[in-house]
């Protein structure tokens, strides 16, 4: 992801342009806080790391702070939202999931009070069929939910600015007996959540507005939540941004800029308000004449897997997109499967049946999401060399890591790496090399270590 700084110091600089220090950002993620005497109060989910499960999904409903002079919810979904916890551990340290903010009045909160499923279902190490539990009874919260409740303890005290509560939901400590199980909540001390690569990327869906800015530097508002967007961010389906578009997207949290840094942005097609089931995530398994594949649920909307991959199925019916958002074929993507090979990804929407563990598709798309995640650089020629597979540039924008003191980056090739020239059509190796001239402006994503970013992929720039 592009270095912290430079990312700040953009935005930051794109926001006095555009003049939302004042507007955009007090009260939802900025600097908070009002003279009359509110916060901002950000939520956030973790979990220690457990090896006794694969999987844990729950259903998050909504989660609130109770305070001497009463309670505010901080978030809020009517079908509620389904996350795996144990992806939110891992050996090097916790991942942060943003779950949702709010203005709070000033004041001292003792309570978090966070409402899930009362069904869970959990996957033990190594095997891929779920297994059914609930919370112990004792947790009951009406209506097919469980409250989950952390004392703060010492008790957080909102004043003006932003005020950030992370719950970490111990999985080490749970236990299951009997088909039932008892949680364990504790309060994380936030060590780490300015790190931005420790941040799990996440779909927010909802109505554009308060849209600001000149593309491809904006900032709008869904859900309450501040959204950027800069020239890394794909929009799909949509032509521009505007006021009153309902989209899905996606991206992380940046708790230093107070917003939702915007990876991919797409209009929600989606019957109703978008609640139909997707499943997104590795594909496998894909057999084009009978119309199926398998997707492992990294993540998921409006659904709990019941197990590891979720079967897809297509019907004549079936919408098909390449990872651009275009309508392609059903030979085209199975195709665009079968180039990717093992890092083929694909996001299905449709009807889930759990006892099936079957997702029967309204529409299959191809996914390069992680293009927006992983390392990035993009800047001026400097020399390149062919026979080695080496192209070295003067970095004008990078992503995900601290530039070298010089401010130059070897790109490196790989057997798999793909090529497009400056059109955004697919060239060889050989073509791509051939059109590096002077002057050029060159972008690769992949791994970067030690001054060399290992490409993915590698484009020719405007």
């Amino acid at each position: 992801m592009r270095n912290r700084q430079d990312f700040a110091a953009h935005w930051l600089g794109a926001l006095l342009v555009i003049g939302l220090l004042a507007i955009g950002l007090v009260g939802c993620g900025g600097s908070g806080g009002s003279a009359g005497g509110s916060g901002t109060t950000r939520l956030f989910l973790t979990d220690d790391l457990s090896t006794a499960y694969d999987a844990v999904w729950v259903n998050v409903f909504s989660a609130e702070l109770e305070g001497d002079a009463g309670s505010v919810k901080l978030m809020e979904s009517t079908a509620g939202e389904a996350v795996n916890l144990r992806a939110l551990g891992s050996p090097s340290g916790g991942r942060f999931l943003f779950l949702g903010l709010a203005s709070v009045p000033q004041g001292t909160y003792r309570f978090l009070d966070v409402r899930v499923g009362k069904d869970l279902t959990l996957f033990a190490t190594g095997s891929t069929t779920g297994t059914s539990a609930q919370f112990i009874p004792s947790l009951d919260s009406g209506a097919g939910r469980s409250r989950l409740r952390l004392a703060l303890d010492p008790p957080l005290v909102i004043g003006p600015g932003n005020q950030d509560i992370i719950a970490d939901f111990a999985l080490s400590s749970w236990t299951l007996s009997g088909g039932l199980v008892t949680p364990v909540v504790t309060r994380h001390n936030g060590q780490g959540l300015d790190d931005l690569n420790r941040h799990e990327a996440d779909d927010i869906e909802g109505i554009i507005s308060n849209l600001s800015g000149s593309a491809p530097n904006q900032m709008f508002r869904v859900n309450g939540v501040d959204v950027m967007t800069d020239s890394m961010t794909v929009l799909q389906d949509l032509t521009a941004l505007s006021n009153g578009t309902r989209v899905e997207v996606y991206g992380v949290f940046d708790v230093l800029l107070g917003a939702f840094k915007a990876v991919k942005i797409e209009k929600d097609d989606g019957p109703g308000t978008g609640g139909e089931a997707k499943v997104k995530g590795p594909a496998s398994s894909a057999d084009e004449a009978a119309g199926t594949l398998k997707i492992r649920p990294d993540l998921v909307r409006a659904m709990i897997p019941s197990a590891s991959p979720v079967k897809v199925v297509a019907t004549t019916s079936t919408v098909y997109e390449d990872d651009n958002g275009a309508i392609i074929t059903k030979a085209q993507f199975f195709s665009g499967l079968a180039a990717a090979g093992a890092s083929a990804e694909a996001e299905a929407e449709g009807t889930y049946d759990s006892a099936s563990n079957t997702l029967t598709a309204r529409k299959l798309e191809l996914e390069n999401e992680d293009e927006g995640l992983e390392q990035e650089a993009k800047g001026s020629l400097v020399s390149s060399d062919v026979a080695v597979g080496t192209v070295v540039i003067q970095v004008s924008e990078s992503f995900g890591f601290t530039l070298p003191a010089d401010g130059k980056v070897t790109l490196k090739t790989k057997e798999s790496t793909t090529y497009k020239n400056a059109s955004g059509d697919s060239v060889t190796k050989a073509q791509f090399f051939a059109l590096l001239t002077a002057g050029a402006k060159v972008k690769g994503n992949g791994a970067y270590a030690s001054g060399t970013l290992t490409c993915r992929k590698m484009e020719i720039k405007d």
